[in-house]
């Protein structure tokens, strides 16, 4: 940080000689690529999530429109209508297919409720700094009008362009025809 000094006050600025390729000195990182980490061994650990191609978005679909409780028919059916289908019937692929997604589909839960969770921590700790930042802006705002606050102008109006929400465009709704009014 770089001092000026106006008349009797001492304004600091950042120095901007500072390299953006300097880490910064970040106390959650550390832990967080831990917690990360220790999710990626999780998902590489799960039986089927090795790294195979991607499905296609009507392999999803299909997979995705097709419930648990319709497999296990398939199974059932299997089994009561022996060697009808041929290898399409293959009862144990579809009964391996429900325990699969019975046995993993809470851990999906589980995960899901823990980003929810995280997604609130991340928000609350964002919220006591907005809660700080916010006043502190406004009471920049006026303290840079003044002669002794120029310097702080661009790192205010700066802080304006972020804070400043962005506006939809209004939707463009074509006039109806004359013809359909009447």
């Amino acid at each position: 940080m770089r001092e000026k000094t106006n008349q009797q006050n001492v304004i600091a600025t950042p120095d901007v000689t500072a390299s953006a390729d300097e880490p910064t000195n970040n106390r959650y990182n550390a832990d967080a690529l831990e917690r990360v980490n220790r999710v990626r061994a999780i998902v590489a650990d799960l039986p089927g999530a090795a790294d195979l191609p991607r499905l296609s978005s009507s392999d999803l679909r299909i997979a995705n429109s097709t419930s648990a409780e319709a497999l296990e028919q398939a199974a059932v059916m299997a089994v009561t209508a022996q060697g009808v289908g041929g290898e399409l019937a293959n009862a144990p692929a579809f009964r391996d297919a429900v325990n699969y997604i019975f046995a993993y589909q809470q851990l999906r839960e589980e995960m899901t409720a823990a980003l929810r969770k995280l997604d609130l921590a991340i928000v609350r700790n964002k919220l006591t700094a907005v809660k700080l930042a916010r006043p502190f802006y406004r009471l920049m705002k006026v303290y840079a009008s003044t002669e002794v606050g120029d310097p702080l102008k661009p790192y205010v109006t700066q802080m304006q362009r972020t804070l400043t929400r962005r506006r939809r465009k209004a939707l463009v709704t074509s006039e109806p025809d004359e013809v359909a009014k009447q």
